[in-house]
């Protein structure tokens, strides 16, 4: 009987050994990816020239397509019609996220006027701050056009975010990248960024 209620007592000590072991690994793998980011040691790769470290993500229904870093993050939402089609970040320093838009203009400068500040009207809505700085670029190519803004963003808790969209307008399609990044990251993320928006096609 004694031996009975030492091996039910023993079995109970084992659960709980291994509740408390898996207990402690999460905690720790929290942790370190809290300090992965506290303490700045996030490297960003050296991507090179579009060679095996990228992908491509290409959205159909969209009709478009990209090279994004293989390491980036990924949810996409291209089985629907949505207007969000995905989300692509790495880490929590930077992250865009792509929108289809229908065109409603008969002038891309005037688009462009009433879509970034919509945009301003948003993230102000959800995030208190103030917008800085803001500069545009527009490149009117053959068959679609093509713009470059962006902004720098104070947030009332301190923290400093540079936000850049991305627009490329086909007839009545627009897609649209709201891209996000910490300010004092701006030179290691912002060529990522660009190099993505370089490799943009729209496809058929």
């Amino acid at each position: 009987m004694i031996r009975k209620i030492i091996i039910v007592l023993l079995i109970i000590l084992l659960i709980f050994i291994i509740w408390k072991f898996n207990i402690d690994k999460k905690k720790a793998k929290d942790e370190s990816t809290i300090n992965l980011v506290e303490n700045d040691i996030y490297q960003v790769p050296d991507y090179g020239d579009f060679k095996d470290e990228w992908r491509t993500f290409e959205d159909k229904i969209g009709g478009y397509k990209i090279n994004y870093p293989a390491d980036w993050l990924i949810e996409s939402k291209t089985d629907t019609d949505d207007m969000i089609r995905a989300d692509i970040a790495y880490g929590q320093r930077a992250g865009f996220q792509i929108r289809k838009l229908e065109y409603t203009s008969n002038e891309f400068n005037n688009f462009l006027d009433s879509y970034l500040e919509n945009f301003k009207e948003e993230m102000v809505s959800h995030w208190k701050g103030e917008f800085h700085n803001e500069q545009r670029s527009v490149d009117n190519r053959i068959d679609h056009n093509y713009s470059r803004t962006t902004f720098k963003f104070l947030a009332e808790n301190g923290t400093e975010w540079l936000f850049i969209e991305f627009v490329w307008q086909k007839d009545k399609t627009v897609i649209a990248f709201q891209c996000g990044l910490e300010y004092d990251f701006m030179d290691q993320y912002l060529p990522i960024f660009d190099s993505i928006s370089e490799s943009f096609e729209f496809i058929e």
